[in-house]
């Protein structure tokens, strides 16, 4: 108790009056924009930021996290001050400790440190209905001199707070969520395609990606991509069975316990609960709520929010070598690293 006495004190300072030092800015935007031209060197990401434009167009999520090199170029210490006091709102905080502290000192330390903040206009996130394509899609990101294929193919997936996340989260377990999973059993253990295959639905305040990733050579990415989907196309089709549902289960609720061993980790459950609005008593229940998932539910979900007959695939690769084995699939557009359309087929 006594040790956290000065420390609202230095987060005070850090949020009422926060500095935008030019030189700092300066020193910044060079890491960032060398961080983006790194990234334009990794397939994998150039394939992630790729699938992030086709579904998420005309959204904030759209845009990449770390920014584009034009605006990070163009920033000013004053356009950050002027960001920062618009955003910052006493409304949407919360303060949150982990360890050794009594709940009604904590109250009065955050009362005493941000208990004057001015009001601001709450921000708000344009609605937009998913992009659900007819057909599925192909996307090449080209580059030719790659010897092997990065894959990811996904669509619109829940927001975090969705009433059928947990379901959902284990019928992503199932499919690409951890070793032993059907895709990574697939692709790596069965046809020897790659390392490792995974999936995920990645949860936000409004609806997230769902995804399939993995990195194969070039003349297995078609054959590849037939597997991710048919693995997808079985658990919307196929009644998972006990033995393998339960399986599942137990991975889940035994990875549980050491997932809030330390004070940052329970902070961090504590912030998912009020960020996303999930309930006092969510992670208290997890386990349960785990455990009572049923095959029949599985099936539900899948069939409800997996789309493999609809799905963007982006490929990060040759686009000379890969575009004719690909168009079996759907019309492939290929793209630079930028983003900018090149050619259709």
């Amino acid at each position: 108790q006594q040790k956290f006495q000065g420390r609202p004190r230095v987060v005070q300072d850090v949020v009422r009056q926060p500095a935008f030092a030019e030189d700092e800015l300066i020193r910044l935007a060079e890491q960032r924009i060398a961080m983006i031209h790194q990234k334009k060197a990794n397939p994998s990401a150039l394939a992630h930021q790729q699938l992030q434009r086709a579904i998420f167009r005309d959204h904030p999520y759209e845009q990449p996290v770390e920014g584009e090199i034009d605006t990070i170029k163009g920033m000013t210490p004053q356009q950050l001050a002027e960001f920062y006091q618009s955003a910052l709102s006493p409304e949407q905080m919360f303060v949150i400790a982990v360890g050794d502290v009594e709940h009604d000192a904590l109250v009065n330390m955050a009362d005493a440190a941000f208990g004057g903040l001015p009001r601001v206009a709450e921000a708000t996130v344009p609605e937009r209905a998913p992009l659900t394509p007819q057909q599925t899609t192909v996307q090449i990101v080209d580059r030719p001199n790659a010897v092997q294929s990065s894959i990811v193919a996904g669509h619109i997936g829940i927001p975090r707070n969705h009433k059928d996340f947990v379901p959902v989260a284990i019928m992503n377990t199932l499919l690409g969520g951890y070793f032993g999973s059907r895709l990574n059993l697939n692709l790596r253990e069965d046809k020897g395609f790659t390392y490792g295959a995974h999936s995920r639905f990645e949860g936000r305040l409004q609806p997230g990606p769902f995804y399939v990733s993995t990195e194969v050579g070039n003349d297995v990415t078609a054959p590849a991509v037939r597997e991710i989907i048919g693995e997808m196309q079985r658990l919307v089709t196929e009644l998972v069975s006990d033995e393998e549902l339960n399986g599942v289960q137990r991975y889940i609720t035994g990875n549980f316990p050491i997932q809030i061993e330390t004070p940052s980790q329970v902070a961090q459950r504590i912030v998912n609960i009020e960020l996303y609005g999930l309930g006092k008593d969510y992670y208290s229940l997890y386990n349960q709520r785990v455990l009572e998932v049923t095959p029949d539910e599985i099936a539900r979900v899948a069939k409800q929010y997996l789309h493999p007959e609809r799905l963007v695939i982006v490929i990060a690769g040759k686009a000379e070598l890969l575009a004719p084995q690909l168009e079996v699939f759907g019309a492939v557009e290929v793209y630079d690293t930028d983003g900018n359309r090149i050619s259709t087929t």
